[in-house]
């Protein structure tokens, strides 16, 4: 075989090799190395369906109590990602709404679970001081009473 033929060959073969590899072996790596934890993600928004940008999600793994923060971009979307296996508790306080805290989320292995958050209005709560002394009237007799001294009835 002259060496011209041998060498086409051999690029041949390498070629092949190098296609396979490319094609079938690193996406295979791409797609384990993703699965090393579990993903989070949702949108949060009000009751009347407007988003709710820039509001900070507090995501605790409840067997280690590690937590993480998370703010949501401009369109009201966040995203864990990386989360251990576990099970987690979300807290959610942004000012205008009423405080949000789901529990018992179950998150395995290369999971993306979806949690869409909607959030009530915080009701108005007005908190007064009295500080003046209570009127010593009896608001609830009808009758005039008065004391009669033993001196008197004698």
């Amino acid at each position: 075989m002259p060496l011209d033929r041998l060498c086409l060959a051999h690029r041949a073969v390498v070629v092949g090799v190098v296609s396979f590899l490319f094609f079938f072996c690193v996406p295979n790596a791409r797609a384990q190395a993703s699965k090393v934890g579990a993903i989070l993600q949702g949108i949060v928004s009000d009751s009347s369906g407007a988003i709710v940008p820039g509001a900070t999600l507090a995501i605790t793994n409840t067997l280690t109590n590690q937590a993480r923060s998370v703010t949501t971009d401009e369109q009201g979307f966040f995203r864990a990602s990386q989360l251990a296996v576990g099970t987690y508790e979300v807290r959610l306080a942004h000012s205008g709404f009423a405080p949000y805290e789901r529990k018992d989320i179950n998150l395995s292995l290369g999971q993306t679970v979806q949690l869409n958050i909607i959030l009530s209005p915080s009701s108005a709560a007005a908190e007064v001081t009295v500080t003046a002394e209570p009127s010593t009237h009896d608001t609830s007799q009808t009758s005039v009473n008065f004391s009669i001294d033993q001196e008197r009835i004698e």
